[in-house]
């Protein structure tokens, strides 16, 4: 869900995670204001897939919803404009990104557009996450992150603090444990264990007070 400035209203966007024969993907979204699902039946291109699991969010970031899909084992970032209901350019993902998994995404952190991975390679688990140093250069992603951890299965970012530090969430071998985790090491403020995940918020759709009673 986002902020619609343009028509001061809130959209809620559906997205499909399956193959699609006629592409509809989104394939529906609804405005807070009208109340109602309107289906969506434009799309950039065909036999589009979703990459959009559990463990993954919506980036939104230049007024536009952004995930990672993937059509004939071509894997890119499908952007969706908010306001005017239209999908913009397709977006490469990073060249040395390892593809070959399903734990890509992509988010919004610090105004910019990520994406990361959980890499396993000459027998090596890697967590990798890049930054899109400038919006309007396909190639300008640039590696900032890359933690080696045999122990995890699947990482993504949460947060990223004043000092530049970047949360982490983390599954691990070892019991299935979930932690948090930076890139200098774990948080301890946010102890290990079985279900543990979440989001973040730096801003709210209700007012604080009207939870106190």
């Amino acid at each position: 869900m986002s902020f619609d400035s343009t028509n001061d209203d809130y959209k809620i966007l559906r997205i499909p995670s399956a193959w699609s024969k006629y592409c509809k993907v989104p394939s529906e979204i609804l405005s807070l204001k009208s109340g109602y699902w309107r289906k969506i039946d434009a799309c950039p291109r065909n036999n589009i897939h979703s990459m959009f699991y559990g463990i993954h969010s919506l980036a939104i970031i230049h007024g536009a919803f952004h995930w990672v899909a993937m059509s004939y084992n071509a894997c890119f970032v499908v952007s969706f404009n908010i306001s005017h209901e239209m999908f913009g350019e397709i977006i490469p993902l990073p060249k040395k990104m390892w593809l070959y998994n399903i734990n890509i995404g992509v988010l919004e952190l610090g105004d910019m557009l990520c994406a990361y991975t959980t890499e396993y390679y000459q027998r090596k688990r890697t967590f990798k996450l890049w930054i899109l140093k400038d919006y309007g250069l396909k190639d300008s992603w640039n590696e900032v992150i890359s933690i080696v951890d045999p122990n995890i299965i699947i990482a993504s970012p949460k947060y990223r603090f004043a000092d530049g530090e970047v949360l982490i969430w983390c599954k691990h071998f070892e019991g299935e444990e979930n932690s948090f985790r930076t890139q200098r090491g774990p948080f301890t403020l946010l102890p290990r264990g079985y279900i543990r995940n979440g989001f973040t918020f730096t801003e709210s759709l209700i007012s604080p007070r009207l939870l106190i009673t």
